[in-house]
């Protein structure tokens, strides 16, 4: 087993991409993505007065790296919103793999 000791900071570079992938089986567009977490579009309004994902819910990321291995890393959602249909998430954990593909 390996261990990586990383660190981020505040002011954090994200790298702007465009990348189907899906949270919990549901597919979403990462649209930006850093060590610490990501960026996304996908959410919805499931019924009147529901919405997805859930703020502060844990989840599952996957998504399928440029040499076609799949990744997945779990999530925090930590801020979404409807009306432009985005929402935010922290990393969990950061397995080796997706540490190496981010």
């Amino acid at each position: 087993m390996s261990t990586r000791v990383i660190g981020y900071q505040n002011n954090e570079w994200r790298r702007e991409i465009v990348l189907e992938a899906t949270l919990d089986g549901d597919p979403i567009t990462i649209s930006n993505i850093a060590l610490s977490g990501l960026g996304a579009t996908g959410a919805k309004k499931v019924t009147k007065g529901v919405i997805w994902p859930v703020e502060g819910q844990g989840t599952e990321l996957s998504f399928t790296d440029c040499r076609g291995h799949e990744t997945l890393i779990l999530v925090i959602v930590n801020n979404v919103s409807v009306d432009d249909g985005t929402f935010g998430g922290t990393f969990i954990e950061l397995p080796g793999n997706a540490f190496d593909v981010i």
